[in-house]
């Protein structure tokens, strides 16, 4: 419980993030989602149904400091991706810091091309040229986000522990 909670504040701390630094630092045009990162560190570190909530619940802040049309296609979006990586995770995952940096570029790919499908952008080579310079970018954040997630997901209990029980001692007299 205890890492749930630790990823779903480090994925809050992200999304808050990342429209500074997309303004800050876009790169040909294209800006970061910081939220595609910690989705697919969240999925390949605690599996599908995790991966999937994380998913939900980074789609939804996207959609709240966007405000924008097309809020279900960010939802639909992530929740996929969330899941996809869980999938992911089961065969794909080991400790080279390669996998997460390949899936987020996989996943952000994977991500625009179900919001292309559910709320088409107007220019086809326009949004391949942003989704590809976007994947990139997200993959390279990687090596820097996934890190810590995985840090804390060896630091801290993803199960609640057992109550210790009393050991009857017999008492020196």
């Amino acid at each position: 419980m205890l890492l749930r909670i630790a990823l779903g504040l480090y994925a809050i701390a992200l999304c808050a993030w990342e429209p500074g630094l997309g303004a800050a630092f876009p790169v040909l045009g294209a800006r970061p989602h910081l939220d595609l990162v910690i989705i697919t560190s969240i999925g390949l570190l605690l599996g599908q149904e995790d991966g999937a909530v994380a998913g939900f619940l980074c789609g939804m802040l996207e959609v709240a400091h966007t405000a924008g049309p097309g809020g279900g296609a960010f939802v639909a979006s992530r929740v996929l991706v969330g899941y996809a990586a869980g999938s992911a995770s089961h065969s794909l995952f080991a400790r080279s810091l390669l996998v997460p940096v390949s899936c987020t570029a996989v996943a952000t790919v994977g991500a625009e091309v179900v919001r292309f499908i559910l709320a088409p952008y107007p220019d086809l080579s326009t949004w391949a040229r942003l989704v590809l310079v976007q994947s990139i970018y997200n993959g390279a954040l990687a090596v820097a986000i996934h890190p810590v997630a995985a840090w804390l997901s060896r630091r801290l209990p993803s199960r609640p522990r057992a109550p210790r029980q009393a050991i009857n001692r017999p008492r020196a007299i």
